[in-house]
This record gives C-alpha cells, sequence and structure tokens, in this order.
C-alpha cells in the first residue's frame, strides 16, 4: 500500500448484501488526521478495524485494496483532466499486470484480472478520444495506453477491441482499437487466447464464452470488412488473416502435446470446434495449408 503509515479500514457490512458489489474501504491516518480517502456505494453502519473484522484471512485485505484502488482509478480516467493524475491512475493499474507470459498469480493480481479487467478496458475505450489522449504523455502513451490490452487475459481484451471496433462509428477511439488489435494479432496473442481457452476448458466462465470466441475469431475478417469497409486493413484480410491464425493454432497444438507428455491434462475439443468453424465458413485452404505440411513433418 502507498499508505505506509496508516491502516486500512472498511465498514462492517450486513452479511446478507453480497460482498462483491457492496464495500466501503478507506485510508485513515494512525494519528486521526481529517484526511480519508474512500471508495463506497453503501451506507456505513459502524467502523471496525479491517484486520479484526476479517480475522486471519490475508486474501480479503488484499482483494478490498484492489476493488478500491480501482474504483478510483475508474473515476479519475473518466473525470480527470489532470495529465500526471491520469499518468499516476494507469501506471498503479499496471502493477496488476504482469508481462503476456508472466507466471505471477499473486491475490491482487488475480483479483483484478478476474474481477476488473473487463470492466477497466471498456472504461479506457470509452475515454478513447483526441482530448483524452493529448492528456497522456506522448512517448508514453503506447505504453500506457496500449499495454493493457497486450498483457491481460486475451480473451477480455479480444472481446472488447472487437466489440468497440464493431460498435463505434469513424473516429480515433475505433481506429486506435484496429491498430492495437493489429498488434494483437502481430505478437501472437491470439495463440495465447486459444491456448488458454483449452487450458480452462471445466471453467464454467470460459464454457459460456466459448461459441461468442468461437464466431468472433472464425469471422473477424467479415466484421472488419463489414465496419470498415474501404479503410480495412491488409491484416485483416481473408488471404492474410486465415494462414495467421492456422499458424496460431499449429502452435497451440504444439504447446498441447507438449504438455500432453508431461502428463497433464488440456482439451483440444476449442481447435477442432474453430478449425470446423473456419472450413464450413469456406476457408479450408488457407488454413490446412499452413497446418497440414507441418504436422505431416511432425507426425512421421
Amino acid at each position: 500500500s502507498r499508505y505506509k503509515s496508516g491502516r486500512l479500514s472498511i465498514n462492517k457490512l450486513n452479511r446478507q448484501n453480497d460482498f462483491s458489489s457492496s464495500f466501503r474501504c478507506g485510508f485513515e491516518t494512525q494519528s486521526g488526521g481529517s484526511g480519508q480517502t474512500y471508495c463506497s456505494h453503501v451506507p456505513r453502519t459502524g467502523d471496525v478495524n479491517l484486520w479484526a473484522d476479517l480475522g486471519s484471512s490475508a486474501m480479503e485485505p488484499e482483494i478490498l485494496e484492489v476493488r478500491c484502488l480501482v474504483k478510483q482509478a475508474i473515476g479519475t480516467l473518466s473525470s480527470s483532466r489532470d495529465s500526471a493524475e491520469i499518468t499516476r491512475s494507469l501506471q498503479t493499474m499496471k502493477q496488476y499486470l504482469g508481462g503476456p507470459n508472466s507466471a505471477e498469480h499473486l491475490p491482487k493480481n488475480n483479483e483484478f484480472v478476474n474481477t476488473h479487467y473487463f470492466h477497466f478496458l471498456q472504461v479506457l475505450t470509452s475515454n478513447l478520444s483526441v482530448d483524452w489522449l493529448m492528456l497522456l504523455p506522448a512517448d508514453q502513451e503506447k505504453e500506457l495506453l496500449d499495454y493493457f490490452f497486450l498483457n491481460g487475459p486475451p480473451h477480455q481484451a479480444y472481446l472488447v477491441l472487437l466489440d468497440t471496433i464493431i460498435a463505434a462509428s469513424p473516429s480515433l477511439r475505433q481506429e486506435r482499437c484496429v491498430q492495437i488489435l493489429e498488434q494483437f494479432l502481430r505478437e501472437g496473442r491470439m495463440a495465447q487466447l486459444i491456448w488458454e481457452v483449452c487450458l480452462e476448458h471445466t471453467s464454467p466462465h470460459m464454457a459460456s464464452l466459448r461459441e461468442t470466441l468461437l464466431n468472433k475469431i472464425s469471422a473477424l475478417p467479415d466484421h472488419m470488412a463489414n465496419k470498415l469497409e474501404k479503410n480495412n486493413r491488409v491484416m485483416f484480410y481473408p488471404e492474410d488473416y486465415y494462414p495467421l491464425l492456422g499458424q496460431e493454432m499449429l502452435s497451440v497444438l504444439e504447446r498441447t502435446c507438449e504438455r500432453l507428455k508431461g502428463g497433464m491434462d488440456c482439451s483440444l475439443s476449442f481447435v477442432s470446434q474453430l478449425l470446423g468453424k473456419v472450413c464450413i465458413q469456406g476457408h479450408t485452404d488457407a488454413v490446412l495449408q499452413v497446418l497440414v505440411p507441418r504436422l505431416t513433418v511432425l507426425t512421421q
């Protein structure tokens, strides 16, 4: 916590309430100073010391801290016009994302990516405008903005980017999302997306998204052509996108093979369903011309 001289406190809540959506957390100085920072949306019914209220759990205070900071950051990004304040908020949120291959699974990181990440990206895309981007340091725009889409859960980033592109009219917001989506594909994030779906094949949350992801991945060129029309990018043309998708699927197959050799579980059902959808849409040759030669070599 940045507040090293103080203590965190929360309000005692009605235990019947949903703790994930009803909380109030704040900072009070040990000396009882008048300055307090609160994130709240419930009436308080009596303050108690956080640690006494939550007992021995080390998870919940960390989770509350993340929720508080996310709420503050979203408020800042949505209303502030102070460049330094916006920059600080983005830098604070970056600490909850490791790199694309990070093995960190700290409670704070998990809370952010599992609970707040999707909405945080939506807030970022909703703020994309000429005036708002001018508030970011010119030499740090990619580091402060693009980073969030390229280093978090790829399926969430992909859905937010594509949904924003489809919903937006021609504008800077749409153009920046198209640029980030291009970079998403260049950096191999589609392979990571497919891989994570394969790993989480038993997750109820992921199961509910599978059909949406299948449709939006297999038909990306159609979505982009319909929306961007003459401004479409080469990377989203069928003759460029589907060979790239085939390469990403091949990468997932190779990783799956290594995982199975190590005696660990993995499912290929998403890969097979995705390949089936692509073939049904008439792009069999574009994908198989990438898959077949390499699989032939690997299976000889």
